[in-house]
């Protein structure tokens, strides 16, 4: 019973869910960035990433040649719209909106940074969309 009361008041404070909170939320941002090139090349269509401080939003253009991103594009889930969005205290800190054009290739390459309990970052290359931490 000491040995457990010991235990709690020591773990259970540096037991920080929203360092959990902020991994998952860097990584679903990282696969959404990902898949939303992979949909570009797929659909033959511009696709554009919108970023908020705290979602990042996916859409497509809806006819090809179209440079207005205005339709929905559905989730891997299958949920419309398809929103990525941060749990509290968690953000973008450093996003600029951009689109793949339908080859796949991005329209401006950048460092996109989550602030939350720690910061992480990842890259989008400028001439070949790669996504990488």
């Amino acid at each position: 019973m000491i040995v457990v009361s010991i235990l709690a008041v020591v773990a259970l404070p540096r037991f920080n869910t929203r360092t959990f909170d902020t991994v998952g939320f860097y990584e679903e941002a990282q696969a959404t960035v990902r898949y939303a090139q992979k949909e570009a090349i797929a659909k033959r269509r511009r696709v554009c990433l919108d970023f908020d401080a705290n979602y990042l939003e996916v859409k497509f253009a809806p006819a090809a040649g179209s440079l207005s991103c205005t339709a929905d594009l559905v989730s891997p889930r299958g949920v419309t719209p398809f929103r990525v969005t941060a749990a509290s205290g968690i953000s973008f800190s450093s996003a600029a909106d951009f689109s793949y054009d339908p080859l796949g290739r991005p329209s401006t390459g950048q460092t996109i940074v989550i602030a939350g309990d720690g910061s992480r970052s990842f890259t989008v290359e400028a001439e070949t969309g790669y996504v990488h931490p």
